[in-house]
């Protein structure tokens, strides 16, 4: 049984007004792929392409017209952010806006666990350290501010926030296409370190076909495109 499956999946938006009204065009038609466990799956195409709101579907961002989306063979519904939030986990886009700037990263990764889980205060601030640890910052890093981080910074720290819950599912959202080559490069081999390493997390990988044979492809038989 796949672990997330995607039948038929269709996002239409309105066009511009014409004279006889508006004119709905297809963003996402009729997508279906399934992704089982210790498997990374690339969607690779031009901009435009409606790959964002693909996955925006699947986090649960954005509602989808048609289709349907199974996660462990129960269908997903949309605004279930509470258990989506546990199992299925994105990095946005843009990390200048996929975050408050007025909060520091210890405010930023602790929401997620206060919101999901029941530890106590001690027991959040172990699980931000390891998390910080993973994406190759320091614990003390916590009191800085957002707004004082570098845009690499604020990527690790998004992906910071996308595994401290421990998801089975992974988006990662052309996060790194706007960063410099040498950083990108640094950041694609940490996640390709994650792959390998964390054989629990599985990622939905959204990049360029480089990219994704040179650090996201895992070894033969894991992972597909």
């Amino acid at each position: 049984m796949p672990l997330l499956k995607v039948e038929n999946l269709s996002k239409t938006f309105d066009g511009p007004a014409k004279l006889f009204g508006s004119e709905q065009f297809y963003a996402v038609k009729d997508v279906s792929f399934s992704l089982s466990r210790k498997e990374t799956l690339a969607i690779i195409g031009k901009n435009g392409s409606g790959k964002s709101t693909l996955v925006k579907m699947i986090a649960g961002i954005t509602p989808p017209t048609s289709g349907k989306i199974l996660f462990n063979d129960l269908p997903l519904q949309f605004e279930d952010f509470h258990y989506r939030a546990q199992h299925i986990r994105m990095v946005l886009q843009d990390a200048n806006s996929a975050f408050n700037p007025r909060l520091n990263i210890g405010q930023a990764l602790d929401a997620p666990l206060r919101l999901i889980t029941d530890w106590d205060e001690e027991t959040r601030n172990q699980k931000i350290f390891e998390t910080l640890s993973l994406v190759g910052l320091y614990p003390d890093y916590t009191n800085l501010k957002i707004k004082h981080l570098s845009v690499s910074q604020k990527q690790r720290i998004a992906l910071a926030r996308a595994l401290i819950l421990q998801p089975e599912v992974i988006i990662i959202d052309d996060a790194l296409g706007t960063l410099d080559a040498s950083v990108r490069v640094q950041l694609l081999n940490l996640i390709s370190r994650f792959t390998r390493t964390f054989r629990y997390f599985l990622y939905l990988c959204r990049t360029t076909l480089r990219d994704y044979q040179t650090h996201c492809r895992p070894s033969a038989g894991d992972g597909r495109r």
